[in-house]
């Protein structure tokens, strides 16, 4: 994933054109440090390269970047959201636990109209990324999923 130019805009609000208007874009909070829960911007090839490398368990060009058991911890499900979510079922580590046409299956839901699912039993990345216009009561990450679940799983499902 190339980072040059990544814009690193303190994360305050009257810094918002900053980040709209980068490409790729990373806030910091006052100390420097980037935000770790929230709006990280990248392209939706980069986002298939961060599902390709959970995927392959860590794994990137025969190269271990990411440890295979935090994979394996992340994106399991830790806490039970009982249905109240639009990222999963239940929550692992910045991961939401699911399903996807009865495979399980994990993903990562982003504000506005990103996904990354991946489904290891049918080695499959979905990555989604558009722009949800605010206030869109029908649309959200929920509405994706159901769309992996109900139409892409499927199709490639043995």
């Amino acid at each position: 994933i190339s980072t040059d130019p990544a814009a690193e805009p303190l994360a305050r609000e009257e810094n918002l054109p900053v980040y709209e208007a980068a490409s790729f874009a990373w806030p910091v909070d006052p100390q420097g440090v980037h935000l770790g829960d929230a709006f990280l911007k990248i392209s939706a090839p980069d986002m298939a390269k961060i599902g390709q490398l959970m995927l392959a368990g860590g794994r990137w060009d025969e190269k271990q970047i990411v440890p295979a058991q935090w994979v394996t911890e992340s994106t399991r499900a830790h806490v039970p959201t009982r249905g109240y979510s639009v990222g999963g079922d239940d929550y692992g580590y910045h991961w939401w636990a699911t399903t996807a046409d009865g495979h399980d299956a994990f993903a990562a839901a982003g504000f506005g109209g990103q996904l990354i699912e991946v489904v290891p039993d049918l080695d499959l990345v979905v990555v989604i990324s558009c722009t949800i216009p605010e206030g869109n009561v029908h649309l959200d990450a929920s509405t994706f999923r159901g769309l992996v679940n109900a139409v892409v799983a499927p199709a490639i499902a043995p």
